[in-house]
């Protein structure tokens, strides 16, 4: 006989217990307990869960369930609890118990879903094998992800120590699936801890915008429980290295990339996620950037970019622009590789940089205009569209990039009069 997973319920609602008596008969045995202190005397397994009414929340309660194993579950009424930031260290998932029983058991049979997979037992979540699995076999469904990365992680480790560290990662995998498993998701939602400081999340696109601006709310609003309040109100905190130099860091932030299209290929989709956290780190934390480039199946209609621009932040801007366009990119950052990658690529368009390393831009020009006798590639100068770009580095809304689309409007008339000047 297969082993039937128990919850155990310490709760005075007597309607919430008889209607999840009912609903579990095939799924798992209820079990109530009359207070938490009594389950240390309990042989919980890991199939096992543990459900507390949030009446069960004064401090020695809580040092009682910190010190239990198994996955721990609060239940409140109708609206999150005021004192949920003092909460979160505690529980590893929040319901509500006022949605109708049958969402409710759902949702529990999610969270024991979860359960059966190899989790990180300090992030309670699954990890990149899982991650990478589920989303190539689900490419069909046309599924979101959205990448959430802790920014200076590792200056917060060194900083605050290693448990410090640990409760980081435990208030964001929590605030995670708070926001998972509370709010109303119509469809499918997973979340995984892909690499030690980086979660992903799995959805459709319109849930998966709504639920990481809750978490961002969510991360400005609790994150006070690892900075004191002077750390919070200079907004850095001090950190000192092996050699004894003092650096201001400044205090913790989440930047959060998310993808709405379809990739063939897992690395193809790890490397556009770190080309956008690449750029978006550059302008500081806070920071939610929805990309919405092209399905990468579609054919590029519009030619091929070769981006020859030294500046890193300017070259990453433009090849995200000009992807999410349409376009074809390749990047290079000095003046031989330029000439080196247009005889591979022979592009239709260069956006060519005047402070280019190596070999000045005339010569480059002067090279493909006499010496290989190119007349169809159409070359723009970078400060023809500096303005533009750098009045752009505000690239942290979720809303259009407009400037974006007067860069591409650009170059599509100009490769349409340099083909007229041919023609």
């Amino acid at each position: 006989m297969s082993y039937k997973p128990k919850i155990y319920l310490i709760t005075r609602d007597r309607e919430f217990l008889e209607n999840l008596r009912i609903l579990s008969k095939d799924f798992c045995k209820i079990k109530r307990i009359g207070n938490i202190k009594s389950l240390s005397y309990v042989n919980i397994t890991n199939s096992d869960l543990i459900i507390s009414d949030i009446s069960n929340s004064d401090e020695k309660i809580l040092k009682a369930a910190e010190k239990l194993s198994g996955f721990k579950i609060m239940v409140f009424d109708k609206y999150s609890p005021e004192n949920i930031g003092e909460l979160l260290p505690y529980y590893h998932f929040f319901l509500s118990k006022s949605v109708p029983p049958s969402e409710f058991m759902e949702r529990i049979k999610k969270i024991r879903d979860l359960m059966t997979e190899n989790i990180n037992y300090i992030t309670y979540l699954p990890g990149n094998i899982d991650f990478e699995n589920f989303y190539l076999n689900n490419i069909q469904k046309n599924l979101s992800v959205a990448f959430l990365d802790i920014d200076n992680f590792k200056f917060f480790c060194a900083a605050k120590g290693v448990k410090k560290a640990q409760e980081m990662l435990r208030l964001v995998s929590t605030i995670l699936r708070k926001n998972i498993f509370t709010s109303s998701v119509k469809g499918e939602v997973y979340a995984y801890n892909i690499f030690l400081d980086r979660f992903a999340i799995i959805a459709n696109k319109d849930e998966l915008t709504r639920i990481c601006s809750f978490i961002y709310e969510d991360f400005a609003r609790y994150k006070n429980t690892l900075f004191d309040n002077s750390e919070l109100t200079r907004q850095f905190y001090v950190m000192q290295d092996r050699v004894g130099q003092i650096f201001d860091i400044p205090v913790t932030t989440l930047t959060t990339v998310i993808i709405t299209r379809s990739f063939d290929s897992i690395i193809e989709l790890y490397r556009t996620a770190e080309d956008l956290f690449r750029y978006l780190k550059n302008k500081g934390g806070n920071l939610i950037f929805s990309d919405r480039r092209q399905m990468s199946g579609q054919p590029s209609e519009k030619g091929i970019v070769l981006i020859a621009v030294y500046d890193p932040l300017k070259s990453n801007y433009l090849k995200i622009s000009l992807e999410r366009a349409g376009w074809k990119v390749f990047v290079t950052n000095d003046g031989i590789t330029t000439l080196k990658l247009y005889n591979r690529t022979r592009p239709s368009l260069i956006i060519l940089d005047e402070e280019l390393p190596l070999i000045n831009y005339r010569d480059i020009t002067n090279v493909l205009r006499y010496e290989l006798s190119d007349n169809k590639t159409v070359i723009v100068y970078l400060s023809e569209i500096d303005d533009w770009i750098d009045s752009q580095y505000k690239f942290s809304t979720l809303s259009g990039d407009l400037n974006a689309e007067k860069i591409n409007n650009k170059l599509i008339a100009l490769i349409s009069q340099n083909r007229e000047v041919r023609g």
